[in-house]
């Protein structure tokens, strides 16, 4: 059982295990009720983010429902107030 306390978890795609990282996390996250679900999906060189995509449990609390994709900066409203652009979020 996921502790209350999880409120939002963030996958970083990885090019060896994207059909895990974006289905079968996608799904477990969700059966564990973490409310909040981002994939930060990088760009073909794999070295910037592309986008990130923002899910939320649904009715039911047992799945993910598209939410929001960020193209050019993460901005959330919960768990946390965010706003930070990607290049801020690469930067070393």
């Amino acid at each position: 059982m996921v502790r209350d306390h999880i409120h939002l978890v963030v996958e970083v795609i990885s090019k060896d295990t994207v059909d895990t990282d974006t289905g079968v996390k996608r799904v477990l996250y969700a059966l564990a009720g973490i409310p909040v679900y981002l994939i930060v999906h990088l760009d073909k060189t794999w070295e910037a983010i592309d986008r990130i995509e923002e899910y939320r449990l649904d009715w039911s609390g047992e799945r993910y429902v598209p939410h929001h994709v960020h193209h050019a900066g993460l901005i959330l409203d919960r768990p946390v107030t965010l706003a930070v652009t990607f290049e801020a979020l690469q930067a070393p």
